[in-house]
């Protein structure tokens, strides 16, 4: 039996009137004070991600390359042992404390693996992350929900709150309460569960409270093989399937040396098993080289054609040698060469049409080649009157009045000047210039 009302409470009158939403909506508001219209709600919205490292694996999880893990949520990494899980972690990190200067980043590593040096490497301010090592859920799960509690409240005063990204690596590291009590008192015993039910008690409050107070959880786990279908399955019970935004499945392939056949990296192809933002199951690959580390461009230009976002290609051309025009042209003495600087607008006025267009691509990869150096500025400006000084390596070229080519390429990579902003460079660090100028060439509007 129903309780009887309070003294002096009023009900409110609902009469009914199904058409009218605002009337239903005031109605549900006299008893239920925590909802609100969706339109006004501005918990749902992302106001910001967390850049992965990689703009094709920032697409497959957000469906944008600018996008990335989206904040105020929880996500998955999954993955066999080193298959570069903690990568992209690390990457995370670094990009969350690069975009966000008062953001605070609370590590917890359960494995022991994490060196500060590798930290370091992959570009994390270490003296802006907390880190912690737990043996349990509980030391994870009771230190974010007191967090997360003292945040809400502050958020309920109208203070200003700091981003916060939780970094959990990995789920597998973490005991149950029983299972550590059990080795505590010298007992072998399985953990029958309770590991995966304090996991899921984890991701199910966090689900929520990192909703609303912005922050966002970054999880890896292990997995094991479905025997019967062969699909991977995360390790720990299935909270973080039911609670994750993303989770995203790693795998990997060595990559050799062509001529040595040393390893000299890694290809990881991404699968997003989960994704609340765009279609899931999509995959990219991404390298990662032992020495350079991650190129975050691969794998864009199968995404932009010169149809759909207007930017011309590049293209390869013979290799301009700029002591050779000097000479042949016999703009300089040879003498004058090996002794002083070359005006740069006599040697532009006299060389081809299609090289003056490009001169300034021309000038820095001699530059690059070791052949000479600019006077007083790196960058070519056409009627400045800039030197050019020519450096000895070239010079000792030049036998007889005559300059041999011996040494130098037969090729030179031009980028399409008709494009403001390049990224070229950082392409090439890791790609063949014959592979990147057959292709389309990125600027940041593309991007």
């Amino acid at each position: 039996m129903a309780a009887p009302p309070k003294p002096g409470y009023k009900a409110k009158i609902f009469s009914g009137n199904v058409n009218s939403f605002s009337e239903i909506n005031d109605f549900v508001s006299s008893f239920s004070k925590s909802g609100q219209i969706l339109s006004e709600n501005s918990l749902y919205d992302v106001d910001y991600y967390i850049d992965s490292g990689n703009f094709m694996l920032n697409a497959i999880l957000s469906g944008s390359v600018l996008g990335g893990f989206s904040g105020g949520r929880i996500h998955t990494i999954s993955g066999d042992p080193k298959t570069g899980k903690s990568y992209v972690i690390y990457s995370a990190i670094k990009n969350f404390q690069r975009d966000n200067p008062d953001g605070f980043v609370w590590f917890w590593e359960t494995e022991g693996s994490g060196t500060k040096d590798r930290m370091k490497g992959q570009g994390i301010d270490i003296t802006r992350v907390r880190i912690e090592t737990p043996m349990t859920v509980h030391e994870v799960s009771i230190p974010i929900m007191r967090m997360t509690e003292n945040l809400e409240a502050s958020i309920a005063k109208n203070q200003k709150v700091p981003k916060i990204l939780y970094v959990v690596d990995s789920l597998n590291g973490l005991l149950s309460s029983k299972a550590l009590q059990d080795v505590l008192d010298g007992a072998v015993k399985q953990d029958m569960g309770h590991q995966a039910k304090e996991l899921k008690l984890l991701f199910n409050f966090c689900s929520k409270r990192l909703l609303k107070t912005n922050s966002t959880l970054l999880c890896t786990a292990h997995v094991y093989e479905n025997k019967e279908t062969g699909q991977p399955i995360i390790s720990g019970g299935m909270g973080s399937v039911y609670f994750s935004s993303t989770i995203t499945h790693l795998r990997k392939k060595i990559e050799r040396d062509e001529t040595t056949r040393e390893a000299t990296g890694v290809v990881v192809t991404a699968t997003t098993l989960e994704c609340r933002h765009c279609m899931p199951h999509q995959k990219t690959e991404m390298k990662i080289n032992f020495n350079k580390g991650m190129n975050p461009y691969i794998g864009l230009h199968g995404y932009a054609t010169v149809e759909s976002c207007g930017v011309g290609k590049g293209r390869m051309m013979d290799y301009c040698d700029l002591l050779n025009e000097a000479v042949v042209k016999k703009v300089f003495n040879v003498d004058d060469i090996k002794e002083g600087l070359v005006d740069l607008d006599k040697l532009e006025a006299v060389i081809s049409k299609d090289k003056k267009e490009v001169l300034d691509q021309i000038i820095i990869g001699n530059i690059r080649n070791g052949q000479c150096v600019m006077i007083g500025s790196d960058e070519y400006v056409k009627g400045s009157g800039q030197k050019l000084a020519f450096s000895d390596s070239a010079i000792s070229r030049i036998i007889d009045g005559k300059v041999t080519s011996k040494g130098l390429p037969e090729k030179q990579a031009i980028g399409n000047p008709s494009s403001s902003v390049w990224v070229s460079d950082k392409l090439q660090k890791s790609i063949d210039n014959k592979t990147f100028f057959s292709a389309e060439v990125f600027t940041l509007d593309v991007l």
